[in-house]
């Protein structure tokens, strides 16, 4: 997956169709595709079960779900439930909260969830010309 071409085939910002049509256009593996997605773009992308991360990249990683923070429970069982769409969560950093846009996708049977998250870009005041 050359980083000239594969950003070339990314939106910016990027989204869970970008992860599927990237791996369909360089035959990779889904957790493949992703690696390289949260290497190139910034995201992190996770598959989870109803108990364990199964696989992830970027801020989440492999391990029991509930070992994550409660903001992942609505989005990851929104997907689970067979809902496709995106919210946003906050999470603690440090002292300090950071806001994250979560896109959410079920797998075929609906016993996975698929997970990217990017983080939001802060609210830019407006400058009012007087």
């Amino acid at each position: 997956m050359p980083k000239k071409v594969f950003l070339g085939l990314c939106s910016n910002p990027c989204s869970i169709r970008d992860l599927f049509a990237l791996r369909w256009k360089f035959d990779t593996s889904l957790s493949a595709t992703a690696l390289r997605l949260t290497e190139l773009r910034s995201v992190s992308i996770f598959l989870a079960d109803r108990d364990h991360v199964i696989w992830g990249y970027g801020l989440v990683k492999k391990g029991l779900l509930r070992a994550l923070d409660n903001n992942f429970e609505e989005p990851i069982m929104s997907a689970l439930e067979g809902n496709t769409g995106s919210s946003e969560i906050s999470l603690k950093n440090g002292s300090t909260y950071q806001r994250w846009e979560v896109q959410f996708q079920p797998s075929l049977n609906h016993t996975q969830a698929l997970i990217l998250m990017r983080k939001c870009t802060p609210d830019v005041p407006k400058v009012v010309a007087s």
